[in-house]
This record gives C-alpha cells, sequence and structure tokens, in this order.
C-alpha cells in the first residue's frame, strides 16, 4: 500500500509528491512478480480515494520491462567477465565448465573499481541491500563491503566481505 497525504478531492498533489510516488511505484514493480498492477483505494471499496485531483492512471500505465531473468544476469555477467579477466566466453546466459573456471578468478574486495563491481552493486541493491548514497558506481568501498557482508550471512556463505565465485552465483 503506498498512501499520498492530503484531500485530492480539493487539492492538487504536489509535484514532488507525484515525482517520488512514481520512482516509488517503480521501484516497487521491479521487486515484485509479473502480474502485479496499480489500483486505488476507489477500485476495490465505496470511496472516492485517491481522489479526482490526483493523476491514478498515470500511475496505472507505469511498466516495467521484466528482461532482468536469471539467463540475462548470466549473459551479463559473461561479457563482464570476458571485459575484466579477457576470458573469451561465449556470452550464452549458462553457467557451464568455461563460465565456472571464469568465475574462480572472480576475487572482488574493499577498493577493487571495475564494471564487474557495478553489476555486483546492482545485485545487492535488487535483494534490498544498500552499497552507499551513490549507489551501484562500480567502486567497492566500505558500504559495498558491509552489503556483501549482510548478503553472505543471509544466504549462509563464508562472512568475508569479498565476492568470489560462491558469492557472484548466490547474487545471480
Amino acid at each position: 500500500h503506498i498512501c499520498f497525504a492530503g484531500n485530492f478531492e480539493t487539492q492538487v498533489p504536489t509535484k514532488e509528491q507525484i515525482e517520488s510516488g512514481k520512482w516509488l511505484v517503480e521501484y516497487l514493480l521491479k521487486l515484485c512478480q509479473n502480474g502485479v498492477q496499480v489500483i486505488g483505494h476507489k477500485d476495490i471499496g465505496n470511496t472516492a480515494c485517491p481522489g479526482r485531483n490526483f493523476p491514478l492512471d498515470d500511475f496505472k500505465t507505469i511498466t516495467i520491462n521484466k528482461v532482468d531473468n536469471k539467463k540475462e544476469r548470466i549473459k551479463e555477467l559473461q561479457k563482464l567477465l570476458n571485459e575484466v579477466f579477457e576470458t573469451n566466453l561465449v556470452v550464452d546466459g549458462i553457467i557451464g565448465a568455461k563460465t565456472n573456471n571464469a568465475l574462480k578468478k572472480v576475487l572482488l574486495k574493499n577498493y577493487c573499481s571495475n564494471n564487474l563491481v557495478k553489476f555486483v552493486q546492482k545485485r545487492l541493491i535488487s535483494f534490498g541491500y544498500s552499497v552507499g548514497n551513490s549507489g551501484a558506481d562500480g567502486k567497492f568501498g566500505k558500504n559495498t563491503e558491509i552489503a556483501v557482508r549482510k548478503f553472505q550471512k543471509a544466504k549462509g556463505l563464508t562472512m568475508d566481505g569479498i565476492v568470489g565465485a560462491n558469492t557472484i552465483k548466490a547474487l545471480i
């Protein structure tokens, strides 16, 4: 449930309310499974809520491209392994023997900086872990290390704050 403060029968929501509300809806839709839709209070009950001045239809038409599936994440990872480690992997979205061997080269820790770190940060964020105010910037700093440790603990992995093959596989 998302609530907006105000009486939108008589008031118009502020630009900031609309912008932050749309950002929140997009974020939540990315986290949810397919088939989730935005509805208003009036769609399920006998009420005018959220009000005639609220642009509910604008929120109902927000869509998210759900291309972010496991095979696509593996393809992205394979491209990054090729870029960072020059592994010459076939980018097929399958973790086979060659991809597994390439993953053994991964050792990301504090002070690393590359696109593979950015991939890890995006995956941590998708699991709900904060990597700091800069977001997925590709720089492995203290906040990323803390997020990695929390993720590792939640997944039953060694809590060393270092991203190796096991941690990266769990992130996919």
